[in-house]
């Protein structure tokens, strides 16, 4: 097996894990906090309740994908196989995803964990918010993972 090969097997897998994962939370979790209500906004992110999926998977899944990604996003872009424009698509759209967590949408949830019940409306705004864009991250993240695996159908 090529570098190559072993590298795009590994992005389809993180990519298979973190779009599993990321589905699971957008629809189970996501909607316990993010209604818009400042109120259950604090509410789940106090200590006694809050189900801490950050510290659990995401803080080693998402960091390990982003090298898997990175090292893909190379080789792809020097690679002349047929596979080259899937496994771009697949690279660079999850670099995107990648970027935007590490940019976005990691500090806005650190700065939902330090609000408190008499924060002002722009909490649950900031939520109603995230919560969208969240659903855009995660659309983009699905068409990753369907480009990569069509790379690597087309190595198989």
């Amino acid at each position: 097996m090529t570098l190559s090969a072993a590298a795009l097997w590994a992005l389809v897998i993180a990519l298979g894990i973190q779009t599993g994962a990321g589905i699971y939370e957008t629809l189970v979790l996501v909607p316990l906090w993010a209604t818009g209500e400042a109120a259950a906004v604090a509410r789940f992110f106090a200590p006694p309740m809050r189900i801490d999926s950050g510290r659990r998977l995401w803080r080693f899944l998402t960091p390990l994908t982003t090298l898997i990604v990175v090292l893909n996003v190379v080789l792809a872009f020097r690679s002349s196989a047929p596979t080259r424009t899937w496994w771009l698509a697949g690279s660079l759209g999850s670099m995107a995803v990648m970027t935007a967590t590490f940019a976005y949408f990691v500090p806005v949830l650190f700065s939902f964990a330090r609000a408190n019940e008499a924060a002002s409306a722009d909490v649950g705004a900031k939520a109603r918010r995230w919560r969208m864009l969240n659903y855009v991250r995660a659309t983009v993240l699905v068409a990753s993972w369907i480009a990569a695996l069509r790379a690597f159908s087309l190595v198989a």
